[in-house]
């Protein structure tokens, strides 16, 4: 029975056979989950309907497989996104990065749950503008609030990353200004909350990596997709004894307000944005003297690194393109794209890489195979992970449609 104060219900689904010999080794496949209302039953009511309490407002992951070559090569990607108004003196923030390793275990996108260094005074509170449809939030004081999704063995995800995260001060004034934000990743012989579920015990605490403070917030009472800086997973070498099953690391934003001890903070989503392999990030501009406002329909970008390999071979002026169209449904159209780099000054939608120039794919990517396994490069999978967010307005995640294109590097003379 719930309470009028419930939040959100978290279902889970578990099997088990009592009779071993019957279904031995069988497979289960869970395709959906219904809860019902109980108490409705009784006003003839016999069924219900199947509902989803999930905002299409989330970063994505993204898994490549069947690639063929023998050697990482550039590749054309298409980054498609709905907006149903999009105003002059509007940005948009876009970013896509793979891992230079893959593996089966890597979950590289989550909601943030609620901790604190005091162990409770953590609310959750419904928003179907937010990833999931809920956020939580506490006053994070000088002492700092760590948010958490993400606790994984130490042998599900190596490489390098940055830790993005859907964050919001309710600090107003100067005093927005006094909020610093951080990464701090734990080890510990838990996941989570550490030994027995404490969240003031340490006792099985390894070792900490702090990255420098930064102060992303310009705007209180304004969600900011914040980079609370670089994640290396597992952040300390590791001994040629240690075994990386047996560990956990727990990477998480680290928010402090240096202002006030009773000033809410809030957290959404996070993202860990793979920046080992390749990484496409830039800013899109519809310019304070654009022409018009982008209003129900697709705006798509179009990062094409397809004529580096024929610029190598003596192409003459070809190199990588980022180009942009607009379009009425959710399909790619290259052939009619255009524009390039610019401003808010420019006149027209434009856009600015701040990385590397095009996506490049690895068709021999090692793979980390579970348990702790040695990397292993046949079935490799090149995963993904990106955003492209509203950049002025409400830290707004749309739902990114994509296409990829890849040109093995055989296929050209070298």
């Amino acid at each position: 029975m719930l309470g009028a104060t419930t939040a959100y219900l978290e279902v889970m689904l578990r099997s088990y056979d009592a009779t071993a010999n019957e279904s031995a080794g069988g497979t289960i496949w869970f395709d959906n989950a219904q809860v019902w209302n109980a108490a409705a039953l009784g006003n003839n009511q016999t069924s219900m309907p199947y509902c989803e309490l999930v905002s299409p407002q989330a970063p994505v992951q993204w898994l490549l497989s069947g690639l063929l070559g023998d050697l990482p090569a550039p590749a054309y990607v298409a980054l498609g996104v709905y907006l149903a108004s999009w105003p002059t003196s509007s940005v948009l923030n876009v970013a896509l990065g793979r891992g230079a390793q893959s593996s089966a275990t890597a979950r590289l996108v989550g909601n943030s749950t609620g901790f604190n260094l005091a162990g409770g005074g953590v609310t959750s509170l419904l928003d179907p503008a937010s990833y999931g449809g809920w956020y939580v939030a506490t006053a994070p004081g000088s002492g700092g609030w760590n948010p958490r999704a993400f606790s994984p063995l130490a042998s599900d995800q190596p490489g390098v990353y940055h830790l993005l995260a859907r964050l919001l001060t309710q600090e107003t004034g100067g005093n927005v200004g006094s909020v610093e934000v951080r990464v701090d990743t734990m080890q510990r012989q838990t996941a989570w909350y550490g030994q027995g579920g404490d969240v003031t015990s340490l006792a099985d605490l390894l070792g900490s990596y702090y990255g420098p403070f930064s102060f992303p917030f310009t705007q209180g009472n304004t969600w900011t997709v914040v980079d609370a800086g670089q994640a290396q997973l597992p952040p300390f070498a590791g001994g040629a004894l240690s075994d990386p099953t047996q560990t956990y690391l727990t990477p998480r934003p680290q928010i402090a307000d240096l202002a006030s001890n009773s000033v809410l903070a809030q957290a959404s989503w996070q993202l860990l944005l793979p920046v080992d392999g390749s990484l496409v990030l830039g800013v899109v501009n519809n310019p304070s003297n654009g022409p018009f406002t982008v209003a129900g329909q697709w705006l798509w970008n179009y990062v094409d690194g397809l004529l580096v390999n024929r610029a190598a071979q003596g192409g003459g002026g070809d190199g990588p393109a980022w180009t942009l169209s607009v379009e009425a449904s959710s399909v790619p159209n290259p052939a009619h794209a255009g524009g390039g780099p610019g401003t808010q000054g420019t006149g027209s939608i434009n856009a600015n890489s701040g990385a590397d120039p095009y996506l490049t794919l690895d068709p021999t990517a090692s793979q980390v195979l579970p348990n702790g396994g040695g990397p292993n490069t046949p079935g490799a999978v090149n995963v993904l992970a990106g955003y492209i967010s509203d950049g002025t307005a409400s830290g707004n995640v749309g739902a990114i449609a994509g296409e990829v294109r890849y040109s093995p590097l055989y296929l050209y003379p070298r």
